[in-house]
């Protein structure tokens, strides 16, 4: 701020809350001619809010999928209107209310099951970006999920908050079916072989 003109700048990067702010300024009088009289002849308030990113699109596994693997790999993506960088919450339930064996997988809590973090040491991922997250425990089999996603955006200046939620897709984890047994082999008095095919997905 310059003393001798009157004009200058101030800026403040303090705010953190979407709460209402009032502004108060005024004008001193630093010369010592006491006929002038201190006078502000304008002032110009610029305030820029922080906006969430987009709704995230979830693009693995697809909706209605079937016969997913009791480990499903999650993909998903958003964007950011000020290109800020942007971390993700997932929530998986077994009912549409999200209320039954609710499971959520927050970015910001822990990295664990994320890859593909491509800005801010690997914690987070750039506008536009794909994020990958792999569940980390077995989901049950034959059972219908439903998953949707959030995204935020740590960076901004103030008012952070997630964005609003991604579409709710649904999925069916592969059922497992009893083993079919084959004969046995090598019998012998003491010993024998069991056999039997494979069944899709065991383990």
């Amino acid at each position: 701020f310059d003393t001798a003109t009157g004009i200058g700048t101030y800026s403040s990067t303090a705010l953190t809350s979407a709460l209402s702010r009032y502004l108060q300024y005024r004008a001193i009088l630093s010369s010592p001619d006491t006929g002038v009289s201190s006078q502000l002849a304008s002032a110009v308030v610029n305030y820029v809010s922080n906006q969430p990113p987009n709704a995230p699109t979830i693009s693995a596994p697809t909706n209605g999928a079937a016969d997913v693997i009791f480990n499903p790999v999650i993909t998903l993506s958003s964007t950011d209107g000020q290109n800020d960088y942007i971390q993700y919450k997932i929530q998986l339930a077994t009912d549409t209310g999200f209320t039954q064996n609710l499971q959520t997988f927050e970015q910001s809590v822990s990295q664990t099951g994320w890859s593909g973090q491509n800005t801010q040491g690997n914690t987070a991922y750039t506008s536009g970006s794909t994020a990958t997250y792999t569940l980390q425990t077995a989901l049950t089999p034959g059972t219908v999920y439903y998953l949707r996603a959030y995204a935020i955006d740590p960076g901004g200046a103030i008012d952070v908050t997630y964005s609003s939620a991604s579409s709710t897709i649904s999925f069916t984890v592969v059922a497992l079916t009893a083993p079919i047994a084959d004969p046995a082999t090598a019998v012998n008095p003491t010993s024998f072989t069991v056999n039997w095919q494979a069944v899709t997905a065991a383990a």
